[in-house]
């Protein structure tokens, strides 16, 4: 038995980094939804009429009315630890990697300098260049670029994830170019749609 791998890439297919990023602790997946009761703070005439009948009759209300529906489903998030290790260089094997990764996690400088790319799609170009059809939803994805997909071994595989925090603690350790032999990451990520059975069920990897 072995720690499981992880491979990060960039929204064209590339590796956000080449570098071996080994589990350091248990995968935790998080899929929520919310719900509220039926009537919720809406009263339609038919369920009014039957409220006044059941107060006629005697009784409060109706059970019906406190059934709890559905309201929401959040995006699915996941939380990895997972660490970089020196093989020749701390430089290039561990300190390069790791700021690549949390290069994902913030805003990119314009070429002027002045203006700001977000990671992950971009609002403005929705609006400017897809209004409100916005077409082809894999090749609008692509165009907006910026959203990472994750797999771990052969038990996770989540594609268009935004990266939402990045830890690096790095070694106190350091080679002899004075870069630290190791660093472990703390990582948070996002699936950019809310998540449902088809990316539930298309988790695992088919081998």
């Amino acid at each position: 038995m072995a720690k499981g791998r992880v491979i990060i890439k960039n929204a064209d297919g590339t590796f956000v980094t080449d570098a071996d990023l080994i589990l350091e602790s248990d995968v935790s997946l998080g899929i929520s939804s919310s719900y509220q009761p039926l009537l919720g703070s809406i009263t339609p005439p038919a369920i009014l009429t039957a409220g006044i009948a059941a107060t006629v009759s005697g009784t409060s209300g109706f059970r019906q009315q406190g059934f709890q529906v559905w309201s929401k489903t959040e995006p699915i998030s996941l939380k990895l630890s997972v660490s970089l290790h020196m093989k020749t260089s701390g430089k290039l094997d561990v300190v390069e990697p790791a700021e690549a990764l949390m290069a994902k996690a913030v805003p990119a400088l314009s070429e002027n300098g002045w203006g700001l790319i977000p990671p992950g799609p971009n609002i403005l170009d929705i609006l400017g260049d897809y209004g409100e059809d916005l077409g082809n939803k894999s090749q609008f994805l692509k165009d907006q670029g910026g959203y990472v997909s994750v797999s771990i071994s052969n038990y996770i595989n989540l594609s268009q994830c935004v990266m939402k925090n990045v830890i690096p603690t790095y070694n106190l350790i350091e080679d002899s170019d004075g870069y630290p032999i190791s660093c472990k990451l703390d990582i948070d990520l996002q699936t950019l749609d809310i998540a449902n059975s088809d990316m539930i069920n298309g988790l695992s990897l088919t081998q």
